[in-house]
Formats: C-alpha cells, structure tokens, sequence
C-alpha cells in the first residue's frame, strides 16, 4: 500500500496481509505521522475500494457478495477508523452528520458546475491513448464521424467543446 501526503514525497507501506485490520493499523501509522493521505494504493496502484472499479468490471467474479456485505458493513477501514477516533472523543456523530451535509453540498456544486461545460473534445475517444494515432485508429474514428454525420440528429454537438486539442 503506498500513500501520498500532502507532502512531495509518497510513503510505501510492506503489508503482510491484507486485512482490515492491518490496513486500518498501516492506516493510522501512517496519518499520526504525516497528517490525511490525498492518496490511498494498492500494490496495485489502485485506489482501495469496496465494489466494482468501474461499470465494465463485475468484481462478483473474484469476490463473493457475503464478503462484500462484510467488508462494508462489519470490518471497512473508515468505519474502524470513525470507531477508534469516536471512542477517544476525536469524531462524533454531530461531526459526522455535518461532514455529510458539507460533502454533499460541496459535490452537488461541483456536478452542477460541471453540468454547465462543454463535454470534451469528441476527438479525445481517439487522441486521448497514443501520442500518434495507428492506422486502425484512424480508420474507426472516419467510421465513427461517418455514422455521426449520417444520423446527426442523434448526436447534440453543440454540447460539446469544438476547440482544436492542444497536445
């Protein structure tokens, strides 16, 4: 597991096990030393998380849901963690009914912010990847501009940003 402080220099923690008990320890280690991490990764270099990592990845294929019940529900690191800091009168639930109401007011303004851009560049599908664009690459994003134009009724370009993508 490796975190990044607010500081420059990221700390890597060996983790024997992976439990949440360790983790929560490696945790705690970890912030009494350096304050919150901005960061939290596995060997992985993946963000810890309960759930599916993304609307393509089913993780019912390599974890069972009783152990996705328990993990969030019984033995979650931030659960632990609000336990240990509650029981020493560092967090309450007055505090934490407060956070929750401040982090939904500040996410709630950030998707209505957002809302109100342009979507990216539809050429960043394409352009996002490689620094130069292979021959099949090309070939489907003619394909994708032929479709769109064909049934351009379909697609509401105007929502998004026209401008040329700087590199």
């Amino acid at each position: 597991m490796s975190c990044v402080p607010s500081c420059w220099f990221p700390e890597a923690i060996p983790l024997r096990k992976i439990t949440a008990p360790v983790i929560t320890k490696a945790l705690l280690k970890f912030f009494s030393t350096f304050g919150l991490a901005k960061v939290v990764q596995t060997d992985q270099v993946c963000p810890l998380r309960i759930g599916h990592h993304s609307t393509s990845d089913d993780s019912s294929a390599y974890r069972s849901v009783d152990e996705v019940n328990y993990w969030d529900k019984q033995d979650h690191p931030i659960s632990r963690l609000r336990h240990y800091m509650t029981a020493r009168n560092w967090w309450s639930e007055d505090d934490e009914k407060s956070w929750r109401k401040q982090s939904r007011k500040t996410v709630m303004e950030a998707f209505e912010r957002a809302e109100k851009r342009l979507k990216p560049n539809i050429e960043l599908m394409f352009t996002d990847v490689y620094q130069e664009m292979t021959p099949n690459l090309n070939k489907q994003r003619d394909a994708m501009w032929r479709h769109m134009k064909q049934y351009k009724e379909h697609y509401p370009f105007e929502l998004f940003d026209k401008e040329p993508i700087s590199q």
